[in-house]
């Protein structure tokens, strides 16, 4: 394989893998990830297993009909021969600029002259944020999904700074230390610059940002919105081609990277303190601080050579959209550094210099001309004696733009006269629409200056008023005529703020986010509502490659429909479907269908299934004794589900490895292993003498609990389509690993949201047999303008036609999560069903506000119990009692004194009486706690030890301290016990069962305690 050197990373398939062992070899580093396809993988699985690098290789059975892949996500497909494949099925799933090798044979797929790059925060150099893509549209499809799950904190600095993209790959700013936890304390960030294949987000490599976040330019943690600082820090990363241009520090000088590698490849001397970079024909174009000003400098990208500096002290501006709060933790307002607003077209440089424009030759860095900028009333009256504000600067086609909250106005780039100015206004609370200007062919595209209004219920505010524009106008880029009025109808008319960052464009398209993201369609003005999507503080999202980028946001607002994580989003798409043939033979019957093993019926003191029952409670009836001690310890693999364990059997999965394992409860001694088709995230279900669970490929299973054979295995996804999810290929509908088994019924979901990839598939299946008996589908609900401009929802309901005069508490979609039952309904996440999958109405009494498998702590999602008002990061519970832990005293947003210190005051651990919900104990815990199980007389809890290390501040949250054990009496709230443990747990991951304690830990481990 000649061709090894080719890959650099990203995710490349073997057709034909036969025994694995090549397929194994395309691994040539931690950046590939690789996926084989053949008929029969049998042998292949084993061996790659075998060398330890199953997960990131793994293969999966093929008939060679078509690939099951998503448009545009492989960076690679190799083949001896593709048989009665045709090349074109080849090219639609590789990657621009991605590589078939068929028979030795290069062919490269060519770069889509309809999708564009996004090299800059504002898409170029000129400052005009619209991408010059006709593909991105609205969304319907995942195209990937990685981390982190949210933004750090609600009420602190974005941690994620910038993103951009150029030539398939996506390069961000992100800070990944533990999520929930910023606050005015000593736990440190963890900045890193991040490169991931833009089409399928495979990282690619990560350069650690030493001396970034807050600390750097402010005295506290404490953000109040919208609090965009530093201004234009989103303008410090610039990629271009396989360049990539960074600060790598607040105060540090311009650094060249390999955008294929990472590799540092030059600094640039003079240039520290660098606050703007523009790269433009191989030139970078710098805003430089200087003292209390800002100076501008061109430097020869690939030499490195000065070319200019600018020879005046710029003022810049500072004048923006914040707003200070002096607190006891701040008793400051921060200094801000200016911003000068740099933009280019390659002939001169625009700047801000406080209440003027300013032009410089771009060749030479003289300054051409400096104008007045034609200020409203109103702007003067808004802003800092007369400065203009940070926002839109645009240099195009020999005309600048720029715009203040009441004005608009063209500028001349060869003699600075004002060409045309059209009023604007300034809306109020977040709305950065005086930013919202975009150029697309002749046109220059803003918000109109005439505003609608509305009053909408507040909480407890009452009524609040709000406005919006009535449209999006089309001024001529030369004249200021008014060439085109596109009405927005009712998509912005809604009670709450815009989102707190600007909006991007394309060639059709504004993305807007009044409340989540509103398509703004300027051809045919059929708009759409996508509340469900939200981005990045300050950041927001990027158009770009036919995507719809999306960082985290730390938003719980739409919690029960809104996408979380970093992800990218595809527009409609013409799906080639599966035949029909390949449709039917969705249920597979295996070796162990019709064979049958005696078993024994479950007792009270086992633990068949994740958090032990159908209700998820997490109370088993055992006794665990008080000196229990380790039995036995068993490494899995690189990480493991919480167990589950019935009689003499313990039953776990391997997540990122694809396999459930089979344990003897008595020794360790595993029995037996079976290999899905992918990721298996939750505990699997013991039934009747099966184990049943789901698995990321789409699938279904059921094997035999006393030797691992297949049963049966039943594909709950419509069909064959795999995505890339946190570094590994999984189903556009996968199935959650813990299947719920009630009133002798298999319920399992498939699908991630209602929303995308056309809903969640829901299927009741005979356990026996992996017959279909219910199914019910949630798709939606989507929201489109028509021609009265009010909000219409497809697909409609079945009592009619649902139209709506406004976005404001509009009927939401659905996210899936691990089921749970109470007997008689079927739960999943705030919906109710009956046994034959029917929606009902009825809520659950355990309630975790963002899925079963969030593991953040994030402080807006905590779970809650019943109709109590209390709340905790976990909680278990029997018919009695229920028991949280917390880590949050108060849940109170935009509050600088409402944080979190790690080692100081630990975590709250209580108990509340069902009945009368009264206190019943409570004590402090030095334990973050990730693990709870309720036994009969015990509460064991069990997590790393909340202490911050000075020479490892970050070691207990990501697993080199260990962790703690603790059992409590669950009737007095008294410490019983602690037992140190070489790793901790994984979320949720204790299993009480039997008179012993079963803890899977995160570094792949099990551990048996008992007598």
């Amino acid at each position: 394989m000649t061709f090894l050197a080719l890959i650099l990373g990203g995710l490349v398939v073997h057709l034909g893998c036969g025994d694995g062992k090549q397929t194994a070899a395309l691994r040539t580093s931690e950046n590939v990830v690789v996926h084989g396809l053949d008929a029969d993988v049998t042998d292949a699985r084993k061996n790659i297993r075998a060398l330890g690098l199953y997960g990131p290789v793994s293969v999966a059975p093929w008939t060679g009909e078509r690939l099951p892949y998503a448009d545009n996500l492989v960076n690679m497909v190799v083949a001896d021969k593709l048989g009665k494949l045709p090349m074109s099925e080849v090219m639609r799933v590789l990657v621009p600029n991605g590589v078939a090798m068929i028979g030795g044979k290069k062919t490269v797929k060519p770069w889509p002259k309809e999708i564009d790059e996004w090299t800059h925060y504002l898409h170029g150099a000129d400052g005009n944020p619209v991408a010059n893509d006709s593909v991105v549209g609205p969304p319907k499809h995942y195209q990937w999904i990685e981390g982190p799950m949210w933004l750090r904190d609600h009420e602190t600095d974005s941690s994620v700074s910038t993103l951009v993209t150029a030539q398939g790959r996506l390069f961000a700013i992100v800070d990944e230390a533990p999520i929930g936890l910023a606050g005015q304390h000593s736990l440190p960030d963890k900045w890193s610059l991040i490169a991931r294949d833009a089409f399928n987000g495979v990282l690619l490599w990560k350069v650690p940002i030493r001396r970034w976040g807050w600390r750097e330019w402010k005295d506290t943690w404490f953000n109040s919105r919208p609090g965009d600082i530093p201004l234009n820090i989103q303008k410090r990363l610039v990629a271009s081609d396989d360049k990539v241009y960074v600060t790598l520090g607040y105060q540090a000088p311009v650094t060249e990277l390999d955008a294929r590698t990472g590799e540092i490849l030059q600094t640039y001397a003079g240039t520290e303190r660098t606050n703007e970079i523009l790269f433009h024909n191989g030139v970078l174009v710098l805003s430089v601080l200087s003292g209390d000003g800002v100076k501008v400098m061109a430097v020869n990208a690939a030499t490195g050579k000065m070319l200019w500096t600018s020879a005046k002290t710029f003022k810049g501006t500072t004048t923006d959209y914040i707003k200070w709060v002096i607190t006891p933790i701040s008793p400051t307002v921060p200094k801000l550094d200016p911003a000068s607003n740099i933009a280019t077209d390659g002939k001169v440089v625009a700047l801000i210099d406080g209440p003027e424009i300013v032009c410089l030759d771009a060749r030479t860095g003289t300054e051409k001309w400096r104008s007045a900028f034609p200020l409203d009333d109103d702007d003067k009256k808004r802003g800092e004696g007369g400065n203009l504000w940070v926002g839109t600067m645009i240099v195009r086609d020999g005309v600048v733009l720029h715009a203040s909250p009441a004005k608009l106005a063209a500028l001349s780039a060869d003699t600075g006269k004002v060409l045309w100015s059209q009023p604007k206004k300034y809306i109020g609370h977040l709305w950065y629409s005086w930013k919202d200007v975009f150029v697309i062919g002749d046109l220059v595209w803003t918000w109109s200056a005439e505003l609608e209004a509305g009053e909408f219920e507040g909480g407890k505010k009452g009524k609040q008023r709000t406005s919006w524009p009535k449209s999006v106008n089309g001024y001529d880029l030369h004249t200021g005529a008014q060439k085109k009025e596109v009405p927005v109808g009712s998509i912005f008319k809604a009670h709450h703020h815009h989102r707190c960052y600007r909006n991007k464009a394309t060639t059709r398209y504004i993305l807007a986010s009044r409340r989540g993201t509103e398509y703004v369609d300027l051809e045919e003005g059929k708009h759409t509502v996508h509340n469900w999507v939200r981005s990045t503080c300050h950041v927001g999202m990027m158009p770009a490659n036919g995507l719809q980028y999306v960082p985290p946001h730390p938003c719980a607002c739409y919690i029960e429909e809104k996408l979380n994580g970093f992800f990218a989003l595809a527009p409609e798409r013409k799906l080639k479907a599966e035949s029909s043939k390949l449709k039917e033979e969705r249920l597979e019957r295996g070796p162990a269908f019709e064979l049958t093993t005696h078993h024994s019926p479950l007792t009270d003191s086992d633990w068949p299934t994740f958090r032990r029952d159908a209700a998820r409670t997490g109370s088993v009836n055992t006794q665990v004794p008080d000196n229990a001690a380790p039995v036995w310890s068993v490494k899995l693999g690189n990480n493991a589900t919480p167990p589950i364990v019935v009689g003499d059997r313990v039953f776990v999965a391997i997540p990122d490895e694809h396999h459930v394992v089979c344990l003897d409860a008595r020794d360790g001694k595993k029995l037996w292993e079976f290999a899905a088709g992918g990721r298996i995230d939750s505990s699997p279900t013991w039934h009747n003498g099966a184990v049943l669970f789901g698995s990321a490929d789409g699938w279904a299973y059921c094997v035999r609990a006393s030797d691992g054979a297949l049963a049966w295995r039943f594909r709950a996804a419509p069909e064959e389509r795999l995505i890339t999810v946190y570094g590994q290929l999984e189903s556009a509908w996968p199935v959650h690993g813990s299947v719920l088994a009630q009133g002798g019924k298999a319920y399992v979901s498939a699908g991630r949201s209602s929303e995308l990839d056309g809903g969640i598939h829901l299927f009741g299946l005979d356990p026996a047999t992996g017959q279909v008996l219910h199914q019910n589908k949630l798709e939606g609900p989507d929201y489109a303008v028509n021609t009265a401009g009010k909000l219409v929802m497809c697909p409609q309901p079945p009592d009619g036609p649902a139209e709506f005069d406004s976005n404001f508490r509009l009927p939401m979609g659905a996210l899936s999560d691990v089921m749970m039952g109470d007997g008689k309904l079927v739960f999943m996440r705030s919906l109710a069903f009956d046994a034959e999958l029917k929606r009902q109405r009825g809520d659950t009494e355990l309630s975790p506000r963002s899925g079963f498998l969030d593991e953040t702590y994030f402080k807006r999602t905590p779970w809650s119990f019943g109709k109590q008002a209390d709340y905790g990061n976990l909680i278990v519970h029997d018919k009695q009692s229920v028991y949280y832990v917390r880590q949050f005293d108060s849940l109170k947003g935009l509050d600088p004194t409402v944080f979190f210190t790690p080692g100081a005051k630990g975590y709250l651990l209580f108990a509340k009486n069902v009945g009368t919900k009264k206190e019943s104990w409570s004590l402090r815990i030095p334990v973050r706690v990730r693990a709870m199980a309720q036994t009969s007389d015990r509460l064991f809890v069990a997590g790393p030890p909340d202490v911050v290390d000075a020479k490892d501040p970050l070691g207990a949250f990501e697993g080199r301290l260990g962790g703690l054990l603790y059992a409590v009496d669950s009737a007095t709230g008294k410490k019983v016990s602690e037992l140190k443990l070489d790793s901790p747990p994984v979320l949720n991951g204790i299993a009480a069962a039997n008179r012993r304690l079963f803890v899977a830990t995160t570094d792949g481990r099990l551990v048996c305690l008992g007598r």
